[in-house]
């Protein structure tokens, strides 16, 4: 890749692209710990759960999907591109 290859990419349409992915994935991440914590009084109403039990709810259980999910999302991803570099792919 040249040096003016390089510099297009990261000035053009494809950073502006891969701008507006992370702010979409920012967006849905704001909204969705919103509206579990709008929520949170019908949910315990509905399940009839304790304040300590819809705080795991949202806290850590919330936390250990995220980084099971986002980690082996991270790492097939980054797997795949380093297969890819070794091969001479771009």
């Amino acid at each position: 890749m040249s040096g003016q290859e390089s510099a297009s990419r990261s000035s053009g349409p494809y950073a502006h692209f891969v701008l507006a992915v992370l702010v979409l994935v920012y967006v849905f991440n704001f909204v969705d710990r919103n509206i579990l914590s709008i929520l949170a009084e019908d949910i315990k109403a509905d399940l009839g759960i304790s304040d300590s039990e819809i705080g795991f709810l949202y806290g850590t259980a919330f936390a250990v999907f995220y980084a099971v999910h986002v980690g082996l999302c991270s790492k097939t991803i980054v797997f795949r591109a380093a297969h890819l570099r070794q091969r001479g792919l771009p």
